[in-house]
C-alpha cells in the first residue's frame, strides 16, 4: 500500500485545517477490530478527541502518520473552518449536483474513492451550519458541525484514492465562502438548516 501521510500533513501545513487519522483497508478489510463487519469501512477515526478544539500541531500529526504509515486521514470540518458539500452518486446525488451546479463557486474540490465529489467552502462567521443528509438535494450531504470528510490521498473500500479534482486543490485556488443562498429559507433549496449561534473562534496554527 502506497504512504498516504505525506501528502496529509503538507495538507495541514498548508492550510492549516485540523487533520487526524482515519481507519484504511489492510488485505480487503478494514483496519479496526471488526474488519469485515465494520459498517464504515475506512472512514472512521483512529483517535478520540478528533473533534475538540485543541489543535492537533505539526509534531502530533507527525507522530500519527509515523505510528499509522498508511492510514486514512479526516477533515474536522467545523474546527477547520469548513463547510463541505458532499456528493454521493449512488443516491442521485449527481443530477442533484448538475442542478446546481452553476451556482456553486469555484474551490477546492476533491474526487472521492467512490466517485463522488467534496467541495470544501469557508463556513459563515455568524452561523454555525448544522452536517446532515440529503439537505441540498437528494445524494448531496453537508457535513458542517460536528461533522468530517475523508482527506487525499486516502484510500477508498473500492481500491481508489481520493484525489483532489484537476487545478482545484488548496494549491491552486483559494477556498470559497459558503454560498449565502444556502444558509437563508427562501433560498433555492430551503433544505438547509442551522443553528443561528456564532460558531467557537478557530485557533489557527502560527
Amino acid at each position: 500500500m502506497a504512504d498516504s501521510s505525506h501528502g496529509a500533513v503538507d495538507l495541514a501545513k498548508k492550510t492549516g485545517w485540523r487533520l487526524f487519522p482515519v481507519h484504511s483497508i489492510s488485505r480487503g478489510a478494514c483496519t479496526c477490530h471488526k474488519r469485515e463487519a465494520c459498517f464504515d469501512p475506512a472512514k472512521h477515526p483512529r483517535v478520540t478527541g478528533w473533534n475538540k478544539p485543541d489543535d492537533a500541531d505539526t509534531g502530533t500529526l507527525e507522530r500519527w502518520a509515523a505510528k499509522w504509515p498508511n492510514c486514512n486521514w479526516g477533515v474536522a470540518t467545523e474546527l477547520s473552518g469548513l463547510v463541505v458539500i458532499d456528493t454521493d452518486p449512488r443516491n442521485g446525488g449527481s443530477d442533484s449536483e448538475a442542478a446546481i451546479e452553476h451556482e456553486l463557486p469555484t474551490t477546492p474540490t476533491v474526487r472521492t474513492g467512490g466517485g463522488g465529489t467534496h467541495r470544501y467552502h469557508a463556513a459563515p462567521t455568524d452561523v454555525r451550519v448544522t452536517s446532515g443528509s440529503h439537505k441540498v438535494g437528494h445524494g448531496i450531504d453537508v457535513k458542517g458541525r460536528g461533522g468530517y470528510v475523508v482527506a487525499p490521498p486516502s484510500l477508498h473500500m473500492s481500491g481508489r484514492r481520493y484525489e483532489w479534482a484537476p487545478g482545484l486543490s488548496p494549491w491552486d485556488v483559494d477556498v470559497a465562502p459558503l454560498p449565502a443562498w444556502l444558509t437563508t429559507s427562501h433560498g433555492p433549496t430551503r433544505l438547509l438548516t442551522f443553528t443561528a449561534t456564532r460558531r467557537p473562534r478557530r485557533h489557527r496554527r502560527p
